[in-house]
């Protein structure tokens, strides 16, 4: 098993909050939505989506939280992926559904950090498979 790095493991405590938080805000939205829905109001399906999507995102995060745990080849794509589409959720919030833009920028600040990191040489070789042995039999 590989050794984790401790900023590895930070990312993988990190992304265990973050999945905590996306599925708790995604199950309000969600809620929200349909009450919204209910009673006529013209976005309520458009935010019903929306918290569907961080529904979705917090899921795909705990299963990132232990792709970094155990150092997992596909947990730095999937980290890329996942904290990407966490920058596409919070612009979108903004532009969409009239979110308060300072309520944004530290989530933002946040992955952008992440995605910067997972694109460090030293974190790509730290999730490079391993090599395996070349033994020729005779």
């Amino acid at each position: 098993m590989k050794q984790r790095p401790l900023p590895i493991t930070v990312l993988a405590v990190f992304a265990l909050i973050g999945g905590i938080l996306s599925l708790v805000a995604g199950m309000a939205l969600m809620f929200g939505g349909g009450l919204g829905s209910a009673y006529d109001a013209a976005q309520g399906g458009a935010v019903m989506a929306l918290g569907a999507a961080m529904f979705a995102v917090g899921v795909v995060s705990f299963l990132l939280g232990y792709g970094f745990w155990i150092v997992r080849p596909w947990a730095r794509p999937v980290g890329l992926v996942v904290y990407g589409v966490g920058i596409g959720v919070n612009v979108v919030s903004v532009v969409f559904f009239t979110a308060d833009p300072v309520s944004v920028v530290l989530p933002l600040a946040i992955a952008i950090g992440i995605i910067a990191y997972l694109l460090m040489p030293a974190t790509r070789t730290t999730f490079r498979r391993p090599e395996a042995s070349t033994t020729a039999t005779a």
